[in-house]
């Protein structure tokens, strides 16, 4: 056993040894006979079609010619018989054929003196009864008698001149037949040599195809321990960016909620402090006035002044308001999610002198969903004032059963989606506050062509979640609410932090 794989070893390795030095010398060898091998039998078969298409145009062109003159002799006996007129077009058609024909046939056999002086023996009879043919024709068109040319149509010499033509064409058709025969016969033989040819090359493909899997087996095997290192590696590195993502998805939601968090406590110090500031503020500029009054002072510019201090105090209740609202939006607690989105559209319009159509119909949505919405609106206007270039702005959320869809229209400039929806920041954080919800974002828009912003969050029905707590309530107008403190021994008053609108 130990001589045997000893020797099969050595045999092994000889063979190894043989096939590296020598294994592209006899695959170009062998490359280049199957090469010489193909064109040769190309190069015959080309040939031998070449002939058969020369003899089948031979055949047609003999048997062209023998049609062209038994349509003149026909015409010619149809006129003699008849007399009647009509059968001399043909015949002078056919008789004019006749000619053309023979040069097309006689073409075929100048190669050759001896098939040349073969076709002189068919042409020769034909133009001879063709001429006799004509001289009848003219003898029955005279004025003379009918003796003439009845007696030149019954001789016999147009007779032997049509059958001496007849059997020479027969006699040219059968040389062209076992011409045609021999050439289909030689392509027949090629066209086998071709197959041989191929059969003996898929041989030795298969040879060698079975000789490569042996030796591939062994690569496979290798490759294979290799694969399953690296596929056990991706798993582990899909893992890792699946929790990864998975942790950020998570940090970016937490962020959110903090950032909403936060909102909204600055919109209550807000609310309380500066709303309390202001008020007293507006308090105080009333009684200067109402003491100013009293003590009988009428200055013009003194009451332009208190004036214009009243009017800023206005102004910045209104900013305040204002920055609060967006901060975080109250009336999504007490008005609900379409007067919010219609009274934010409108205050739009009037900051940004951009036209803005509304067509908000009434959605179940949580109130974690009404906020998303809310903050996709604000996101989506605030770009289209910055970056758009818009004059009219579409917005509109529909019922659509299962879920809700808010969408965002302008008429702006637009831009590549392939280039900014990934580089955005405020569409990315779109994106996630829909896909936190299991909502999705939708972006169409091109350079010139505007830009329409759809996302849709899945209606909760029949499923009444839980409405977060109750802002401060705020009156819209009227006098400001008044406390009174006795607190301290003394009586003075205090704004009320309903006051702040």
């Amino acid at each position: 056993m130990i001589a045997a794989a000893r020797s099969e070893t050595r045999l092994g390795k000889a063979l190894r040894h043989f096939s590296r030095p020598h294994a592209m010398f006899w695959a170009m060898l062998v490359v280049a006979l199957v090469l010489l091998l193909n064109e040769f039998g190309y190069m015959n078969s080309r040939d031998h079609l070449d002939q058969v298409d020369r003899l089948e145009q031979q055949r047609v062109a003999l048997n062209n010619l023998r049609t062209a003159v038994i349509d003149a002799e026909t015409l010619q006996r149809g006129y003699l018989i008849s007399g009647d007129k009509r059968y001399l077009g043909p015949y002078q058609l056919a008789v004019s054929r006749i000619d053309p024909a023979l040069d097309k046939a006689r073409s075929f056999y100048v190669d050759s003196q001896q098939q040349l002086n073969e076709f002189a023996g068919i042409s020769r009879p034909i133009s001879r009864r063709i001429a006799e043919m004509e001289v009848t024709v003219r003898m029955r068109q005279s004025a003379s008698g009918d003796v003439d040319w009845l007696t030149a149509f019954n001789t016999d010499a147009g007779q032997t001149y049509m059958d001496t033509a007849r059997t020479g064409i027969e006699r040219l058709r059968q040389a062209n037949d076992r011409a045609l025969a021999e050439s289909r016969l030689a392509l027949q033989r090629n066209l086998l040599a071709a197959r041989l040819v191929v059969l003996a090359v898929i041989l030795l493909g298969a040879a060698a195809f079975y000789l490569l899997v042996r030796q591939s087996r062994r690569i496979d095997h290798i490759q294979e321990e290799r694969r399953q290192a690296i596929q056990q590696e991706r798993d582990q590195l899909d893992t890792e960016v699946r929790e990864r993502t998975h942790q950020l998805s998570e940090l970016t939601t937490h962020v959110m909620k903090v950032q909403e968090a936060e909102r909204g406590r600055m919109a209550q110090e807000l609310h309380d402090e500066m709303g309390a500031l202001l008020t007293a503020a507006k308090l105080d500029t009333a009684r200067i006035k109402s003491r100013l009054g009293q003590l009988g002072v009428d200055d013009e510019k003194i009451a332009q002044r208190l004036q214009h201090l009243v009017e800023s105090l206005n102004a910045g209740v209104a900013f305040k308001r204002q920055l609060i609202e967006e901060l975080q939006p109250s009336s999504l607690a007490h008005l609900g999610l379409r007067a919010t989105l219609e009274n934010y559209a409108r205050e739009f319009s009037d900051r940004t002198e951009i036209s803005v159509e509304t067509d908000i119909e009434p959605v179940e949505l949580a109130p974690e969903a009404q906020l998303v919405v809310f903050r996709v609106m604000q996101e989506a206007l605030t770009n289209i004032s910055k970056y758009a270039r818009a004059s009219h702005v579409r917005v509109m959320l529909h019922d659509k059963k299962d879920y809700a869809l808010l969408q965002v229209l302008d008429d702006g400039i637009g831009f590549d989606v392939n280039e900014k929806a990934n580089a955005s920041y405020g569409l990315s954080g779109m994106r996630h506050r829909l896909e936190a919800m299991q909502g999705s974002l939708r972006i169409v828009s091109a350079a010139g062509r505007g830009t329409r912003i759809e996302g849709s969050l899945p209606q909760r029905r029949h499923q009444p979640a839980p409405r977060p707590a109750a802002a401060p309530s705020r009156p819209d107008a009227g006098a400001p609410a008044l406390i009174v403190d006795t607190s301290g021994g003394e009586t003075r008053e205090v704004v009320s932090p309903a006051t702040l609108g």
